[in-house]
């Protein structure tokens, strides 16, 4: 039996404040400075040597997922690339040399993630919006005069419920639990202080499909906006969502797209630049899909909490009396990127009023620099810049950043390039690209090989980059984790249902019933290969009368053909095909990721029937066709101190574990022996495993979705 595993393993971003979360191995500045004439490494170039070893029995499961779970805990949650051997071809499609979907109007305004970490929710958020966009054909505007309403989505719903667990049953008198299913209490649990701390927990794009799959996430800002329960943009107050309203959504997911990205690393951690990553990023764009995408980033938006800003104003105040109050905390903030706190653009004047209480509370003559001359440009960058008091010329041509480079009139074009290996500290979104843009745009002693960039947008307001964009070199050596997210068509969504599309909209459909046990946020996830057919299943019980119109399963691999089965079970059944098989279906996917499958038939499932969906995978390799498991885990209870341990010369911390519930009978795996194994007694196998103990499991990735029907006789033995 020959086998490989293939791991995602997502960085967890949370780049707002000055402490960063992330982890990894960390390559020091001095260590590693190419010059422009060192040539890049093309992927194509490496030859593909597959390390490939013999087992027999189920031995291999356990070793590969202990060295999975070695790998979580070795990088926590930074960069490992994803599909290993495969996606390193030369790009051979053609694309015109610059691409913006701003053109289109389908990409809504650029918005603050501050005062919290939740940068992930924000990117998450952004690929989403275009994506429905561009699924309905719409722009922002006719968005507007279809709906009443702009497109604007809550990153605040999907931050939190993506890293609040199930409650606790025992919070509920008897009989008040407020879902039907045994997994109470599993999910994420933040290690940081305060009942706010889970908004800088930080997050990464599995995690994000693990809530929207799940039917979290994709709600309007008017439902639950990005403010306290005071109506205010400060990270103090009440924070929370009421519990009734974690599965709440207002688009139905379809896809989401695990690209190749354009920088690998190999085992020794140098940098390949890998030509199929570009080619897939600008594949999706062309289809209207901005790109989510992690890098590192080495600027950061400190976000003070009320009581400093309120020291800071007091402070300052008893120092100046003579500056204007309401100036002094206007440049906080300013200076702090809090603009949703303004909810409104700085004017000029109001730019001249801080670069004065600048001038002022750092302590320079008043005449330092004539306010009342001075454009816009110029003002941001004496607001931003860490070389204040230098001729304004001579600022022009300093560097405030390492990676980061001001260029053109006024600096007013924003370019990075990061030449090193960092950990991932940040999540933004790709919205286009420019083949043209000169490598000239970048730090004059470390210029990127080529020309060509991406156009990025942030999430820090409008008042950073370029109204908050900047460029990213194609050669940026961190450019981690591209992913898409495709969402139903009315169409689809509305295809079982037996009526047209009149009067029939996308916008907050029906509700419809999801089934999973997998409520657990996954950090990573493996793809292990079989030589022979390996099946996954799920056991569902119908909450009520639903007709099955589609199921989902998760893919680890490029162009993956998945195949699932639906049984109706017999009373006592003795496994997942003891029953009725009533729908079937195969597709194949190019991209790994989570998938949903709508089904020609649909049955009809009374309430409190058992169903099961049966998966198998397979994908093509050099060696042949290949059948894949694939399962999710994150970083456990057990899994924290372990952690610390592991990097306690590096002075790394955790920002939150996951708990893991897998019950018996929920979910089976049947393996080459062709005999169903129950996937609760398979991890309490593994669990001996020292580092496997640190690692938090789930049911499979398996989920059913469907609409509420009326009861019929099914004739089930």
């Amino acid at each position: 039996m020959k086998k490989r595993i293939i791991a995602i393993l997502l960085t967890t971003f949370i780049m707002t404040t000055g402490t960063l979360g992330c982890t990894g191995t960390k390559t020091p500045a001095s260590e590693v400075k190419p010059s422009e004439s060192e040539q890049v490494i093309v992927a194509s170039e490496i030859p593909s040597e597959m390390s490939v070893t013999e087992y027999l029995g189920r031995d291999f499961l356990q070793g590969q997922l202990s060295e999975g779970s070695k790998l979580l805990l070795k990088y926590g949650t930074d960069v490992i690339d994803f599909y290993s051997e495969q996606g390193k071809a030369e790009s051979s499609k053609d694309f015109p040399e610059t691409f913006d979907l701003r053109d289109q109007n389908i990409i809504p305004e650029v918005r603050s993630q501050n005062p919290w970490g939740t940068c992930w929710s924000f990117a998450t958020i952004a690929a989403c919006e275009s994506s429905i966009l561009s699924t309905q054909g719409l722009t922002v505007d006719s968005f507007q005069e279809e709906y009443g309403m702009e497109l604007n989505l809550s990153e605040k719903h999907l931050a939190y419920f993506a890293n609040t667990a199930l409650p606790d049953k025992k919070l509920y008198e008897e009989g008040t639990y407020p879902y039907e299913t045994d997994q109470a209490g599993e999910g994420a649990y933040s290690l940081l202080e305060g009942e706010n701390g889970l908004y800088n927990c930080g997050g990464n794009y599995l995690e994000s499909t693990s809530a929207l799959a799940a039917g979290i996430g994709i709600n309007t800002e008017e439902m639950f906006p990005y403010q306290n329960a005071d109506g205010q943009i400060i990270n103090s107050g009440d924070w929370s969502i009421p519990e009734e309203n974690r599965f709440v959504s207002s688009f139905a997911l379809k896809n989401t797209n695990v690209l190749p990205s354009p920088a690998l690393h190999d085992e020794d951690d140098n940098y390949i630049y890998n030509p199929a990553g570009t080619e897939a990023i600008k594949s999706e764009l062309m289809k209207g899909r901005a790109i989510g995408i992690g890098y590192f980033a080495d600027q950061s938006m400190p976000a003070p909490s009320t009581e400093t800003v309120d020291v800071y104003v007091k402070g300052s105040m008893e120092e100046f009396p003579e500056l204007n109050k309401e100036y002094v905390k206007m440049f906080l903030y300013y200076r702090n990127n809090i603009d949703a706190a303004q909810s409104k653009p700085y004017t000029d004047d109001e730019l001249r009023e801080m670069l004065k209480v600048r001038i002022r509370i750092n302590g320079f003559p008043a005449d330092t620099y004539d306010a009342d001359s001075l454009n816009t440009d110029q003002l941001k960058l004496l607001l931003n810049t860490n070389d204040f008091g230098n001729r304004i010329e001579d600022i022009s041509d300093m560097q405030v950043n390492t990676y980061l480079n001001f260029t053109g009139e006024n600096n007013s074009v924003w370019a990075q390039y990061t030449y090193e290996i960092k950990h991932i500290n940040h999540a933004v979104t790709i919205v286009g690209w420019d083949d043209h843009f000169s490598k000239d745009n970048f730090l004059a002693d470390h210029k990127p090989p080529e020309d060509g960039a991406w156009i990025v947008r942030n999430s820090w307001g409008t008042d950073w980059g370029m109204d908050g964009y900047f460029y990213l070199s194609y050669y940026d050596q961190n450019i981690s984790f591209p992913q898409s997210f495709e969402f139903l068509t009315v169409a689809e969504l509305y295809a079982t249902d037996g009526e047209g599309e009149d009067d029939q909209t996308i916008v907050a459909p029906p509700y419809q019933y999801v089934f999973e046990n997998d409520f657990m946020p996954a950090e990573m996830y493996n793809s292990t290969l079989f030589n022979m057919p390996v099946y996954t299943a799920n056991i569902f019980d119908s909450e009520g009368d639903m007709d099955l119109y589609s199921v989902s399963a998760l893919t680890g691999d490029l162009n993956a053909e998945v195949t699932v089965d639906v049984y109706r079970l017999k009373d006592g059944f003795q496994n997942p095909m003891d029953g009725e098989k009533v729908a079937s279906a195969c597709e194949t996917f190019t991209y790994a990721g989570y998938h949903r499958i709508l089904l020609k038939e649909q049955p009809h499932f009374n309430e409190g029937e058992k169903l099961s969906i049966v998966v198998k995978e397979s994908v093509m390799t050099d060696e042949g066709e290949k059948f894949a498991l694939v399962n999710t885990t994150a970083i456990g209870p057990n899994g924290v101190t372990q952690y610390r341990m592991f990097h306690k010369e590096e002075c790394l911390d955790l920002s939150k574990y996951n708990y893991g519930i897998v019950n018996e009978g929920e979910s089976f795996v049947s393996y080459e022996d062709g005999e169903w194994h129950d996937w609760a007694e398979e991890i309490a196998s593994f669990k001996e495993d020292e580092f496997l103990s640190a690692v938090a499991f789930d049911n499979f990735p398996i989920k059913a979705y469907g609409f509420p029907g009326i009861e019929e006789q099914t004739g089930t033995e």
